[in-house]
């Protein structure tokens, strides 16, 4: 299995637990403006669109965290560009 199906398989299992505490998939497809497929497809570890995915996690308070970790890569990223950045600095032309 590629670590893309464990991952969606994953958050399906996520989705699923928290959905079920409150309310139906047909629920959480009108509150999401998904269709019911969708959220058994996202709950079975199905490939769906990303904006779907994105739109269920918001729906169920989840999107927050994906949020924070995103966030969290993109200053590591940040700072290793810049650190790269440092070491190539422009030379003068005078010789």
């Amino acid at each position: 299995m590629q670590k893309s199906d464990s991952l969606l398989h994953s958050i399906g299992k996520l989705v699923r637990g928290v959905r079920s505490l409150t309310m139906g998939q047909q629920e959480l497809a009108v509150r999401s403006g998904v269709g019911r497929n969708t959220v058994s497809n996202i709950e079975n570890g199905k490939s769906v669109s990303g904006l779907s995915l994105l739109l269920v996690l918001e729906q169920l308070e989840l999107i927050d965290e994906f949020q924070v970790f995103v966030d969290e890569k993109i200053s590591e990223h940040d700072t290793k560009l810049r650190r790269k950045s440092r070491k190539y600095q422009e030379l003068d032309n005078e010789f």
